[in-house]
């Protein structure tokens, strides 16, 4: 399959909003008092809980992840990331509702990074729930190609995070945390819990935290910031660091502009990643 004709392509999904899912969230989290449940309005990012990837053993790569070539091409051997997302919630959803999703190649574009040759990717997903459209997510994915031999070490370069926020939410991460959350998502991505393989196939330093997790939680320190009451109506979420299992991670947001501006600060004052929510 070439470029060309994997843009456009299109598959749907379906789903159930299952209560226990958003339950057993809230306490890997360790939130005090009951969790979310059945009628209850869909967290932020909720949709990230959903739609499982259930793809076949043989399906995967060599990465755990589902093998590219058949609704993505082949980009051979490569580093994937999740960029970041721009994410409008366009009507309502509840737990415990039935949702379906559409997933669309909406564009894959080869650049030169600093890193190396990479293919930059953005999937629009348009979900509805019980029937009325709900959530529009277009989410960046990058395929950053790597060498034959041992890859270079990832290193964290970049700006320096904010050192006061107008509301700071902490979170220590270790291995039972990453290992629920890729239960959770069905996320068989070696690179949240084979440190051998984040370390000698990637290059990175050990297992790496998931990015979706850290944008719901960045979206819902600036909810409730922010929000007063009000709904969220946009959020948007930029990747610019990686953080690792075992470091104690820093939420943080500031109300700006009628809505909230968030960021993950990373133990070394670093910047992990920038969030905005729009009421």
């Amino acid at each position: 399959m070439d470029i060309a004709s994997a843009i456009g392509r299109s598959r749907d999904d379906r789903d159930v909003a299952d209560p226990a899912r958003f339950a057993a969230l809230h306490a890997t989290l360790g939130f005090d008092g009951p969790g979310p449940r059945a009628g209850d309005p869909l967290p932020p990012l909720g949709h990230f809980l959903m739609f499982w990837p259930a793809t076949a053993r043989d399906g995967l790569g060599e990465d755990g992840h589902e093998r590219l070539g058949d609704f993505l091409p082949d980009f051979g051997r490569t580093r994937r990331m999740w960029a970041g997302s721009r994410i409008a919630f366009v009507g309502h959803a509840r737990i415990g509702e039935t949702a379906a999703r559409k997933t669309t190649v909406a564009a894959i574009e080869a650049k030169r990074t600093r890193a190396g040759p990479a293919h930059f990717v953005t999937l629009r997903h348009e979900i509805s729930f019980a029937g009325r459209p709900a959530i529009v997510d277009e989410q960046d994915l990058v395929h950053l190609a790597l060498p034959a031999g041992p890859p270079e070490p990832v290193v964290r370069k970049g700006e320096a995070a904010p050192e006061a926020a107008e509301a700071q939410w902490t979170l220590e991460t270790d291995a039972p945390l990453l290992f629920r959350y890729s239960a959770l998502t069905f996320n068989t991505h070696r690179i949240h819990y084979d440190a051998d393989h984040c370390r000698l196939a990637e290059g990175y330093l050990g297992p790496v935290v998931h990015g979706p997790l850290i944008a719901t939680l960045l979206s819902w320190l600036a909810l409730a910031l922010g929000g007063g009451g009000r709904p969220p109506r946009r959020f948007s979420y930029r990747a610019m660091a990686p953080s690792f299992c075992g470091e104690t991670l820093a939420f943080c947001a500031d109300r700006r502009d009628g809505g909230a501006d968030a960021f993950l600060r990373l133990p070394d004052g670093g910047l992990g990643a920038r969030g905005r929510m729009e009421f």
